[in-house]
């Protein structure tokens, strides 16, 4: 995690960002669309796997809240 956030912030902020675009959902289900017809760049785009407005705006927050892991290190 880049400082000064934990594991646990970026859990709030995952749930807070799929609650709020849930609500949003239901009241205009155009406004969050399943299939934004690209993803983040450096990753391949898969039309059997679209990006969502959730999947691009986590991926950007988790991006934003966490740095590469050392070389070497073990993270299992």
């Amino acid at each position: 995690m880049r400082p000064p956030y934990k594991v646990e912030h970026l859990a709030v902020a995952l749930m807070a960002l799929l609650e709020g675009l849930h609500i949003r959902s239901e009241i205009d289900a155009e406004a969050v669309p399943e299939d934004l017809g690209a993803s983040p760049e450096g990753v391949e785009y898969d039309p059997a796997h679209p990006w969502g407005l959730f999947a691009a705006a986590a991926y950007a927050l988790i991006e934003a809240m966490t740095t590469e892991s050392p070389e070497g290190s073990d993270m299992t």
